[in-house]
């Protein structure tokens, strides 16, 4: 059988990955590495179902690592939902509802990591060799996301630049952030010690010039009139994009209803699918 990317009639690549619980996150990212600098050129994508809705509860770290391995090999993800609410929106998943909310946690703290980071996506691509983890996305000598599954450290391969970095670990399984510190560039084989012997994301950009710091003069200044801020995706309008403002569209889902409270975060007078894309690109956890 040929390959979908030397099919003309292919613009996009989309696979379903049989992944296992035992499935690491090296073996996507090592897949979709493989395939980042072939040519023609096309989009490649894993595109999978949540466990949760078709009965099977899966398992949570085996989802995370499938969604940090395929992201970090150059290819994009897409989590589809449709296996029993798409096609009924009252089906019973109650019994289901905690496993299901802990996997679309896991979804929107991949999506939280990549929203807040401002990772240069563009000028990045997998480049596994950089870390003994194997799990690199880099753009050489200024930015470097690396991942961890196992272990209480692993090393760094900065000598592309002789500047110092900005680093922090990311919690995939929590959505939080640790600490920034500074590592010193140059070496080859720079260590690292993880918060924990669990799976983590190490994030490195290159620091910036410091530059010198003005004195501040007072300034008497009119007091501002505070305005609210709408953010998309936040049905309850209690500032966070969240579970709770997930549950109210799936209440109102596939309904001719109008208005983000209702669930209809673009407002065109019905909750849809394309409304649930919006609270995910928003989640706030």
């Amino acid at each position: 059988m040929d390959s979908p990317r030397s099919d003309t009639k292919v613009d996009i690549v989309s696979y379903h990955d049989n992944w296992t619980t035992s499935t690491t996150a090296l073996t996507l990212f090592s897949s979709y590495a493989a395939e980042f600098n072939r040519t023609p050129v096309k989009p490649f994508f894993s595109s999978e179902t949540v466990g949760a809705y078709d009965g099977d509860l899966g398992d949570h770290d085996a989802l995370m690592r499938v969604i940090w391995g395929t992201a970090l090999g150059g290819a994009g993800i897409v989590v589809q939902n449709d296996a029993s609410f798409g096609f009924d929106p009252n089906a019973n998943i109650s019994s289901k509802k905690s496993n299901l909310l802990k996997m679309l946690d896991i979804e929107g703290y991949a999506t939280k990591f990549f929203n807040q980071s401002s990772i240069d996506l563009t000028n990045m691509k997998p480049q596994g060799a950089l870390s003994s983890t194997g799990i690199v996305l880099a753009r050489l000598g200024e930015e470097y996301v690396v991942y961890s599954q196992s272990g209480t450290g692993f090393t760094v391969d900065l000598s592309a630049s002789s500047s110092s970095f900005t680093a922090r670990f990311y919690n995939p399984r929590s959505g939080l952030f640790e600490p920034s510190f500074n590592v010193a560039g140059g070496s080859a084989t720079r260590s690292f010690t993880k918060p924990t012997s669990s799976d983590w994301v190490l994030h490195l950009v290159k620091s910036g010039s410091v530059t010198s710091t003005p004195t501040p003069s007072a300034t008497k200044t009119p007091t501002p009139t505070p305005t609210q801020t709408t953010i998309q995706g936040d049905a309850n309008g209690d500032g966070l994009v969240n579970i709770a403002d997930y549950a109210i569209w799936l209440t109102n889902y596939n309904k001719n209803l109008s208005g983000v409270s209702n669930g209809d975060f673009n407002n065109n007078g019905k909750v849809d699918g394309i409304d649930f894309v919006i609270w995910l690109k928003n989640y706030t956890g």
